[in-house]
């Protein structure tokens, strides 16, 4: 995966060619003015990356040294890495990414294919279940019905995802 300092340095090499092309006096004025246009979209993306660089949220005092599986997406791909992460949270952070993708509600049959599809695992289905169950009685969860599952609203950002309290 390309870092932002790597494609930010190819914005910039793009907006530099683009501009020097458009001094070109040799070009008719419809090619200068897509040269033109070309080297300030880029301009424009080597600005919006350059103000990539600070976090989206930094924590708070209090959270800065907060470790939540749940919730790893303001570091760095090579920190997450790094960390040791038992792999009963590392399933659990999977199963919320994939109901935070899916943006609603997911029957144990999607989160098992999607479990597949995105991460490779294949996961007996007692183990999916089980780990599904535990995670509704500790409140990241809420069991709609026999084998489906939403997020809780503390994952959700606050937003409800479903429609009611839901059965266990």
């Amino acid at each position: 995966m390309k870092s932002v300092d790597e494609v930010r340095q190819f914005c910039q090499e793009q907006a530099d060619f683009h501009e020097k092309q458009s001094t070109r006096s040799n070009l008719k004025p419809e090619r200068q003015n897509k040269h033109v246009r070309l080297a300030n979209k880029f301009k424009d993306a080597v600005t919006a990356l350059s103000g990539s660089q600070q976090p989206e949220h930094s924590p708070a005092q209090g959270d800065l040294f907060r470790i939540d599986p749940y919730d790893v997406s303001d570091l760095p791909e090579e920190l997450v890495n790094e960390l040791t992460i038992p792999k009963s949270d590392n399933d659990e952070v999977r199963m919320v990414h994939l109901l935070r993708l899916a943006g609603r509600p997911l029957s144990i049959n999607e989160i098992m294919v999607g479990l597949f599809r995105k991460f490779g695992d294949v996961s007996k289905r007692t183990t999916v279940n089980s780990r599904l169950y535990r995670m509704a009685n500790k409140g990241d969860l809420v069991s709609m019905e026999k084998g489906v599952y939403a997020l809780a609203d503390h994952l959700n950002g606050g937003k409800p995802e479903h429609g009611g309290e839901g059965a266990s």
